[in-house]
């Protein structure tokens, strides 16, 4: 797995993993905004400076069960 722009994150309500500009990881998910623009949760609830997603990545897949 690789990081990726943010700019490229899924924007259909699948969870990802993100990092922040000062290098905290999160697990969030963008939502459709009723202008049409897309917002990610994490994004409004904190908005201090180094807190702004930079990159994303897909979640791994669960364990199977053995």
């Amino acid at each position: 797995m690789q990081w990726k722009p943010i700019e490229s994150a899924p924007k259909d309500g699948r969870k990802f993993l993100a990092i922040t500009e000062a290098g905290k990881y999160r697990i969030d998910y963008f939502r459709s905004h009723e202008q049409g623009i897309w917002n990610c949760l994490s994004m409004f609830w904190e908005e201090r400076p180094g807190d702004r997603y930079t990159h994303w990545m897909h979640l791994p897949s669960p364990p199977s069960e053995a």
